[in-house]
């Protein structure tokens, strides 16, 4: 008898442990710590992934070398008349004219990139306008990504530097189309990566104009950013 007693209370003791269950009132969730209705509870939640807007790039060679310029230069583009003001403040500084017939190291030029840009695109978006400097007219670039947070907008670009360049310095204007919603009232960031190239066999073509086999007029071709055709 004695035996049965201790054996129902051992049973019973088993059916109300509670280790590792989830109670009544409580949550859980992956990686976070049990949460309950209590006053004074902690609840931790998972990170949300930073948001990565999309964007369109161009790149456009607008030479003009000034020693007391530091680069890169950030102007942020809200409506036709704030990109007509641009240009007519930089003009005389840099290169921005149009270009029918680009060199085989350049590109078309800084006024025909913009033409699209009329009423009707800054309706809904901002044209975000990147001035850098290179060492060598070799050098090109890539938005590689843009990610945002609640306060920063961090565009990474690559800077594709090939085995062999040119000595002669270059400057150049990265418009990036985004949307004005994306874009708010975040601080902007530039982040530059260096990356090393080699020739291949692409070409791109552009107003008919052949341009070297670098990897930035490849990714340009992918992303339909300012090529007519390959070759």
């Amino acid at each position: 008898m004695r035996r049965n007693i201790t054996i129902m209370i051992l049973l019973f003791a088993i059916l109300t442990t509670t280790v590792g269950c989830v109670m009544p009132g409580q949550t859980t969730q992956p990686g976070s710590q049990t949460t309950s209705g209590q006053s004074g509870s902690q609840h931790t939640t998972p990170q949300p992934l930073p948001n990565h807007p999309s964007f369109v790039a161009q790149y456009i060679r607008t030479d003009g070398y000034h020693s007391d310029k530091q680069y890169p230069i950030i102007t942020i583009i809200r409506d036709p008349a704030e990109l007509s003001a641009y240009y007519e403040n930089n003009k005389d500084l840099y290169d921005l004219e149009r270009r029918s017939s680009p060199a085989s190291d350049s590109t078309f030029g800084f006024l025909n990139a913009i033409d699209k840009y009329n009423d009707d695109y800054f309706n809904k978006n901002v044209l975000i306008l990147i001035l850098v400097q290179e060492s060598s007219g070799s050098n090109r670039h890539q938005v590689n990504s843009i990610t945002k947070n609640d306060t920063e907008l961090d565009i990474q670009i690559n800077r594709l530097v090939p085995e062999i360049g040119t000595a002669d310095m270059a400057q150049w204007h990265i418009l990036i189309e985004l949307k004005a919603s994306d874009l708010g009232q975040a601080t902007i960031r530039i982040t530059f990566d260096k990356k090393s190239i080699q020739r291949n066999r692409i070409e791109l073509v552009s107003h008919d104009i052949t341009y070297p086999l670098i990897e930035h007029w490849v990714f340009s071709v992918a992303n339909g950013v300012s090529a007519d055709k390959t070759k």
